[in-house]
């Protein structure tokens, strides 16, 4: 459950009342007139109706210039609402389901290139690299729990997806980056770190098999899933 807060004119407050009304949201509140002639209304609404409720507003105000639609996180709302009875099974609730805008919002996070995720991927290289040169596995793995790279990829997919070209362009430059700065510091290492070049680990990232392929693409979508 999460709070919807609408700020556009006060003209549209009855056409937002009836859109509250229409999907049957747990409750809302209406503000004063602002001196600019904007009225900010706030709807309580489940994670059910949320989408639908975002489309009508989006809908409505699409060409308004000076409307905003703000989605805020709910810790605890009391009175508790009646929860949510599945149409089988009056035991069950409704499973919770979250918006486009939500996700995107999220995914977006993982495109930047910024001074955490630079230094995540220098971490991860340095613990791939120490792993490999020690021809240890539990290292190896530990480098790719970090997984800095995942992030710009699930974000490359999603804007590719939408057609949304800022945000992959955005996620193919961090991944670039992330690719390029993995490699230097991985050749740094092994400048400054030399070991035995026949380990088994090290060996094995110099072949490709199916079964690493078939593992690379159930992880991503476990991964997008998750």
């Amino acid at each position: 459950m999460k709070i919807i807060e609408v700020i556009a004119d006060a003209g549209h407050a009855d056409t937002i009342a009836g859109i509250a009304e229409q999907h049957e949201i747990t409750d809302a509140w209406f503000g004063p007139v602002n001196e600019d002639n904007r009225q900010a209304v706030r709807m309580l609404v489940e994670a059910d109706k949320r989408q639908d409720v975002l489309d009508a507003l989006q809908t409505l105000l699409s060409s308004s210039d000076n409307a905003r639609i703000v989605v805020i996180p709910v810790e605890v709302a009391l009175p508790k609402p009646d929860e949510a009875k599945d149409e089988d099974d009056n035991s069950k609730k409704k499973a919770a389901t979250i918006s486009r805008e939500e996700i995107f919002s999220q995914v977006e996070k993982g495109a930047r290139l910024d001074a955490n995720f630079v230094l995540l991927v220098i971490l991860s290289a340095i613990v791939a690299a120490i792993g490999m040169l020690e021809n240890n596995v539990a290292v190896v793995v530990g480098a790719m729990v970090i997984a800095p790279l995942l992030g710009p990829n699930i974000a490359f997919s999603l804007g590719t997806a939408l057609g949304e070209t800022d945000l992959a362009l955005d996620a193919l430059k961090a991944i670039l980056a992330g690719v390029v700065l993995a490699v230097a510091t991985g050749y740094i290492i092994g400048l400054l770190w030399p070991g035995a070049l026949d380990s088994t680990e090290l060996m094995l990232r110099t072949d490709a098999f199916y079964s690493g392929t078939a593992i690379a693409l159930a992880s991503g979508a476990a991964a997008s899933l998750s």
